[in-house]
């Protein structure tokens, strides 16, 4: 991988962390602030875009082994009625519909 592809795959998960991050304090925020926050972040992604770059988070999303992806943790859970991924720590990132970095990420699995 080049040095140009490992930093537009850094570029999008660090979008995608700024995203997560700002979700998790928005309400402290005057509008203001969150309106210039989303402004910043989504000229960012406008970026990745035209670069075809799209970061995937998979939490809450059905889980079956199939799916290309770096599993971090597997947690048992009786109480569920199909396994999802209950967390992603980092995104898949895909360039032209290609994956080109897999998404990390945690299990929670029927038990």
């Amino acid at each position: 991988m080049s040095s140009a592809e490992q930093d537009i795959i850094e570029l999008a998960i660090e979008i995608w962390r700024l995203e997560k991050r700002l979700a998790k304090v928005s309400n402290t925020l005057s509008d203001d602030q969150n309106k210039a926050f989303r402004n910043s972040i989504t000229k960012l992604k406008r970026y990745l875009e035209k670069k075809e770059v799209v970061a995937v988070d998979y939490s809450n999303q059905k889980y079956n082994d199939g799916l290309n992806l770096d599993v971090l943790s597997i947690e048992k859970d009786p109480s569920i009625p199909e396994s999802v991924i209950k967390d992603t720590h980092e995104p898949a990132v895909m360039q032209n519909g290609r994956l080109i970095k897999k998404a990390k990420v945690i299990v929670l699995e029927k038990a």
